[in-house]
């Protein structure tokens, strides 16, 4: 029993509830986005390609710029518009707004003219295929 008492779940779910009257008295104000978290990413790799998916949920192409720096940072811009509350007041406002930019660092080099983009869903997905010296090359043996 003593175990449950010290243990360190215990502790934060007490910080949480003694934090929990500040921000719910912050729950009308206006959140802007974080530029660490903004957009969530997926990323992966098979044996040519990078592969990257962000959620952008609500902004267009139009909101959105791609770049591609010494074919091994990968940058994603964008701004989201503030949303507007007529004809009433705001009881929550969580979904964050304004300008972002979001770099990642690569594995290894891309072949920058070959990087497609892609947006469904508010998903953006982003191929980015591997530059020829970081593919795995196929050896062909011989018989002796």
């Amino acid at each position: 029993m003593l175990l449950n008492r010290l243990s360190p779940l215990h502790l934060l779910d007490e910080v949480e509830r003694s934090f929990a009257p500040l921000t719910q008295s912050f729950a009308g104000t206006r959140p802007v986005l974080s530029p660490q978290a903004f957009p969530a990413l997926n990323a992966w790799d098979d044996a040519e390609h990078f592969y990257l998916e962000a959620d952008v949920p609500g902004l267009t192409l139009n909101n959105l710029a791609i770049f591609v720096t010494d074919g091994r940072v990968l940058t994603i811009k964008g701004e989201r518009t503030e949303c507007e509350c007529e004809n009433g007041k705001w009881l929550r406002r969580e979904r964050g707004y304004g300008s972002f930019e979001r770099q990642i660092d690569l594995p290894g080099p891309v072949n920058e003219e070959q990087v497609e983009a892609s947006l469904k869903n508010g998903v953006l997905t982003i191929t980015l295929p591997k530059a020829e010296e970081i593919r795995p090359r196929r050896i062909q043996v011989k018989a002796a």
